[in-house]
């Protein structure tokens, strides 16, 4: 079931109870996307997403090329600040593998906020899980150039099959020639 990952996070953050499960299935919506397509949402109606399953990443365009900001993979959220095409940073949302998006609009979470008493924590949760998130990606950009890329290859192997040298380069902050050196040393 798409819904038993999102509750095994969410449960970690705050318990929930059985009335906010029966919400979140009831009002949560499936997006599905397939490998190398690309997605803008509009704001008309922003979403909190979590990724059910897959690989996604923010993009940012750039002399005509998409670059990686950052990437989404299962169990992470996905803030609207993200998703909308008002985005600052963001231009789209690029998929690297079959993906299964869960969106709640922020009417549905504001609605949370008021009818469930653990609505509030856990949405603080959430923001405290997103600025660790950014936290954890400046420290990464921190550290010396051939600790990034092993950590990289350890946690993601999943990215060195399905981005391109030139999106990981982008994502580890280094130019194609260095990645390249990088992978003939590994």
């Amino acid at each position: 079931m798409l819904m038993e990952l999102l509750f095994e996070k969410l449960n970690a953050i705050r318990t929930l109870s059985s009335p906010f499960k029966s919400y979140l299935t009831e009002n949560c919506e499936i997006f599905r996307f397939e490998a190398h397509q690309y997605a803008l949402f509009q704001s008309r109606n922003p979403r909190l997403y979590f990724v059910s399953a897959g690989l996604s990443s923010a993009d940012f365009m750039q002399s005509g090329n998409h670059q990686p900001v950052m990437f989404f993979g299962e169990g992470d959220f996905i803030p609207p600040s993200i998703s909308t095409y008002k985005s600052k940073f963001i231009h789209t949302l690029k998929f690297y593998m079959p993906t299964v998006l869960l969106g709640i609009t922020i009417a549905q979470a504001k609605y949370a906020l008021r009818h469930f008493p653990e609505a509030p924590d856990l949405f603080l949760g959430i923001a405290d899980h997103q600025i660790a998130s950014g936290y954890a990606r400046e420290l990464f950009l921190r550290m010396p150039v051939q600790d990034r890329y092993n950590q990289l290859f350890t946690t993601n192997r999943q990215l060195f099959k399905e981005c391109s040298s030139q999106q990981l380069a982008a994502y580890l902050n280094i130019s194609q020639r260095q990645l390249m050196r990088l992978k003939q040393m590994k």
